[in-house]
């Protein structure tokens, strides 16, 4: 399932919910749909960031291994397709 819910309860706070997507799989639309609009945007937002951490990361390991930054951003936008 591409969105779970999981709920956790601390003494002195409410209930706090985390959510997790994955862009590739289709969410419940029924557990998406009953999601607040700002959670929504935010778990995807929260997906994008990552992704982009993620690019930088090989960026910066291929360059170091020899590769041209326009050999490196290629072979991250190849492995992204």
């Amino acid at each position: 399932m591409a969105l779970s819910l999981t709920s956790k309860t601390k003494a002195s706070e409410s209930a706090m919910t985390q959510t997790y997507y994955d862009p590739d799989v289709d969410p419940d639309p029924r557990a998406w749909l009953a999601l607040p609009s700002r959670d929504r945007v935010r778990v995807v937002q929260n997906f994008h960031i990552a992704k982009k951490l993620k690019s930088k990361r090989a960026l910066r390991r291929l360059m170091s291994e020899g590769e041209s930054r326009h050999d490196a951003l290629h072979a991250i936008g190849e492995d992204d397709a």
